[in-house]
């Protein structure tokens, strides 16, 4: 067919249209285009039920510009079908894109990448978010979410697309800025669960990444990136601390301006801009040290950290001259004690109390320390070390006794963790479906427990782990899945055993214990018979070795008197 062939219609018209002379719209937000298989052969069997939009061709003469329908238009193809009923408007570009973007939000969801890609364009086009909002039918909140993913590194963008984090990742990630989410990419990879793991003919290997959850992300976010302005050591008010970012008031990434993109922080006075936050830090240690300077009469004073400061390079510490601690020949001192090395200085990090505070006015000796030149403040003075009191065998005993007593309710608790798996063990799983997917949930939910909590329950368990081959720890997640034989159950109470497995949350392991008709009264009441046998036995021994002291003593004595004699 080599010419469009009318179809009449009541509504509207529709023409036959060959699919080489309709081409693909470049504008059209999406980009994917995967499982096209099953529309293929619905098309092959039924046609295609719904007309695709098409505008005639802005450059090529006779070939028509597709609007709407791409995924129909190259099910077509697949099908070995040579035309496609269509519906010829003449569009403008910018109309066209409103069309394509509409017809695509309503059909089936674009990627959440290609729909931000859309939204971006309609708002260069209409430069309101609420008239885009209006057009494809969403609410203003979450349009501006969604275009919030164009600031997405490429990284990022990347790791979305392959599926290596999920959307909730990359809302949390579109709010930093690039060296930011740079830093936030490391922490979600590099602190995640282990990876997937497949079986090669060389052994078991990595595939892919996974991400650390999402609530995770977000802690570390606010922990590191998000800091509190009223606990601010400057005026946030101050709009000459940085002149290029104002006051903090009207600042656009303090979180209660932007209560759209930041909903989730409850606290409207946040900070998102650590290096506007320390750079106005920094600028108002600078003007309180030129402030105390000209107070006290000084021509410059120092400003010192306090405590131990690692690395020396984190932000969140301010510029420094010199560090107040026991080992950098630097010390506090207090007035009236001043020597010929004391010079003034103020406190511009404190890592703890240390008596002092941020902004502080002090004295410091450069000279002191235990090996510093300073003789008044050189710490060689010493106190006496006396001996420690020597204590019986019998209140040695005692304590080991004490001791475990401690740890009783843990050893019950492992008892009781060990006999609800042996339970679970018994609990047999019917029905292929059943158990496939019981296996598939078992091995996905044990993949996630960190493992120091298996290397406790294992432990715990009595059990033996064997080293690793390229790393320094040990394999407790073997033995583990080796002990809960098989069944997908028992590994699934396993891993709850694990994760839960604490003073903290015993009373969960109890519960479950308890459905799987383990009798919990009756561990505990047997491991605090075997804890009295075991102190009852401890303390015998002891007993028995103090009578041999004394019997050895008496001994000497008496020998030592017996050679007495002899020699008068």
């Amino acid at each position: 067919m080599s010419s469009p062939e009318v179809i009449t219609n009541t509504a509207i018209e529709v023409i036959e249209v060959p699919l080489h002379l309709i081409k693909p719209s470049k504008s059209n937000p999406r980009k994917s285009f995967d499982n096209l298989d099953d529309l293929a052969n619905s098309i092959r069997q039924n046609g295609i039920q719904q007309p695709l939009l098409v505008r005639p061709h802005p450059t090529i003469s006779g070939a028509y510009d597709l609007v709407a329908g791409e995924r129909r238009w190259r099910a077509s193809k697949l099908a070995e079908k040579q035309s496609a009923p269509c519906i010829v408007k003449p569009l403008s570009d910018e109309d066209a894109l409103d069309l394509q973007m509409v017809e695509n939000i309503q059909r089936a969801d674009l990627s959440p990448l290609e729909a931000a890609e859309g939204y971006a364009k309609l708002l260069k086009r209409h430069g309101e978010v609420a008239t885009v909002a209006a057009k494809v039918g969403k609410e203003v909140a979450e349009v501006t979410r969604v275009l919030q993913l164009n600031k997405l590194t490429a990284a990022a963008k990347e790791a979305l697309a392959k599926g290596e984090m999920l959307l909730g990742h990359a809302y949390e990630l579109c709010r930093l800025r690039e060296h930011e989410q740079k830093q936030a990419l490391d922490f979600l990879f590099e602190k995640g669960d282990r990876a997937p793991q497949v079986q090669t003919r060389a052994g078991w290997k990595s595939v892919g990444r996974r991400a650390v959850p999402v609530a995770d992300l977000r802690v570390w976010i606010q922990n590191t990136l998000m800091l509190d302005l009223a606990k601010a050591p400057f005026d946030a008010s101050d709009a000459t601390l940085n002149p290029k970012a104002g006051a903090c008031s009207a600042c656009p990434h303090r979180s209660g301006n932007a209560p759209i993109l930041f909903a989730d922080i409850k606290n409207g006075d946040v900070c998102t801009v650590p290096s506007c936050f320390f750079a106005k830090r920094n600028a108002a240690l600078d003007i309180r040290a030129q402030a105390l300077a000209k107070e006290h009469g000084d021509k410059s004073i120092l400003k010192v950290a306090v405590g131990w400061v690692s690395g020396h390079k984190d932000q969140s510490i301010p510029p420094f001259d010199k560090q107040v601690y026991s080992n950098t020949g630097l010390a506090l001192i207090e007035r009236g004690t001043e020597c010929e090395h004391t010079k003034p200085a103020m406190v511009v990090y404190c890592e703890r109390s240390e008596n002092v505070k941020v902004g502080q006015y002090v004295s410091v000796c450069t000279k002191a320390g235990y090996d510093g030149e300073c003789k008044k403040h050189n710490g060689r003075t010493r106190k006496d070390h006396t001996a420690r009191p020597k204590i019986s065998a019998t209140e040695r005993a005692n304590r080991r006794v004490e001791t475990w007593k401690k740890e009783q309710p843990m050893l019950v608790l492992a008892r009781v963790a060990k006999a609800t798996v042996e339970a679970a063990k018994k609990v047999k799983v019917t029905g292929t479906p059943m158990k496939q997917a019981m296996a598939l949930v078992s091995d996905e939910v044990f993949d996630h427990v960190y493992s120091d909590r298996y290397r406790e329950v294992g432990k715990a368990f009595g059990l033996e782990a064997a080293a690793e081959k390229n790393h320094s720890g040990r394999d407790w997640q073997k033995p583990l899945e080796d002990f809960a034989g098989g069944n997908p159950v028992a590994k699934l109470v396993l891993t709850f055993c694990a994760h839960n497995f604490g003073e903290q949350s015993g009373s969960k392991i109890q519960a479950i214990a308890k459905l799987f008709k383990v009798n919990v009264a009756t561990i505990s009441q047997d491991v605090g018979k075997e804890l009295s046998i075991r102190a009852g036995e401890e303390l015998a021994r002891a007993r028995n070795a103090e009578k041999r002291g004394k019997y050895r003593n008496a001994n000497r004595h008496t020998n030592a008197a017996g050679r007495e004699q002899d020699r008068g």
